[in-house]
């Protein structure tokens, strides 16, 4: 019997599969977007006076020169402009969720015939209507159905020993993320995580292989439940689709306003260094730094906090993005397994 590479390892999360190292993958994602800011200010603030001090420098060109009402002149221009690009990038995405009565109608619709699909599939009274929950009850059915196959092949042949472990896998890896989403909302992060820590592609293509492969030694009780399994797993494409657009909608309604309440400052900052700063009347050093050099440094990285802030979103949104292209049983993402392909 052939060795088939289906995933037999708990908790196969974006974390332990790829090549992308836990500490991208933290600042991409799962940190929080203030935190994310903070830190790339700070990275921007360490970085002038690392030049400062160890590159040529002169502060001639701020006592004697209209530089700093310059280099602020035009960060108030492009502080106006963006705030004002992004929020109508925001006004398009509201736009969609203004419709007619009938295509009002016509979503409503799609998602309760969705509903009753997943309901008849993982045999659910009334699903829930809060995303997290809906989540849990698709991870919690998942784990339910490959109890149920491991319970069919535990005590087979050897041959079925690979299919015990596929599914003791899942049951470990559902059980670690309904932990993870128990008590949490939609509006927190960890939902998303949850969505794209679950390898749903890889579980389908894993279950296809099993079921073609060991077609001959599965009883017919089994068969049918790793059909199940799969009926199951197969859920989660447009499920998570559908999540995807909700998040984008939510991070860009955030990105929009924090910039907002980031440009104010911003441009209060500027405006003051342009109209009123007296660059003659600041003395002194702090450790050989002069304090004009550490005053400026730090008010031009108050004024970058809406760019800075926006780069923060659109990193994990367009990480989200490119983890969540294909729905389905295809496997975009480069991974560090190798799949041959078998012929009849």
């Amino acid at each position: 019997m052939a060795d088939l590479d289906v995933e037999t390892e708990a908790r196969d999360t974006m974390w332990g599969r790829g090549r992308a190292s836990k500490l991208k993958l933290w600042l991409l994602i799962k940190a929080k977007r203030g935190t994310v800011t903070i830190l790339g200010l700070v990275g921007l603030f360490v970085g002038l006076v690392t030049i400062e001090v160890f590159g040529p420098s002169t502060l001639e060109k701020l006592l004697t020169s209209d530089e700093l009402s310059t280099l602020f002149g035009s960060i108030v221009g492009a502080i106006i402009t963006s705030v004002t690009l992004i929020l109508t990038i925001t006004q398009l995405v509201i736009s969609q969720e203004i419709g007619s009565l009938g295509e009002q109608s016509d979503r409503i619709h799609e998602q309760k015939q969705f509903r009753e699909r997943v309901e008849d599939t993982v045999k659910l009274e009334v699903s829930p209507s809060e995303p997290a929950t809906f989540f849990r009850a698709l991870v919690q059915a998942t784990e339910r159905e490959a109890a149920v196959l491991r319970d069919e092949t535990e005590d087979a042949a050897s041959d079925l020993q690979q299919v015990t472990a596929f599914t003791e896998s899942i049951i470990d890896e559902c059980e670690l993320i309904d932990e993870d989403l128990a008590g949490e909302e939609f509006g927190t992060f960890t939902v998303i995580v949850a969505v794209l820590n679950f390898n749903y592609s890889r579980k389908i293509n894993d279950a296809r292989r099993l079921r073609q492969e060991y077609r001959d030694e599965l009883s017919e009780a089994g068969e049918a439940a790793l059909d199940e399994l799969m009926d199951v797993l197969e859920l989660y494409g447009p499920t998570r689709g559908f999540f995807k657009s909700l998040y984008f909608q939510w991070e860009l309604i955030n990105v929009s306003r924090g910039m907002v309440y980031a440009a104010l400052p911003g441009l209060v900052v500027a405006a003051y260094l342009i109209l009123a700063f007296d660059a003659t009347a600041v003395t002194g050093t702090f450790f050989g730094v002069p304090h004009l050099f550490l005053l400026t440094s730090a008010a031009y990285a108050v004024t970058l906090i809406p760019f800075v802030l926006l780069l923060a979103y659109v990193l994990r949104i367009l990480t989200v993005l490119k983890r969540t292209l294909a729905p389905g049983s295809f496997v975009l993402r480069g991974t560090n397994r190798d799949e041959d392909i078998d012929w009849q």
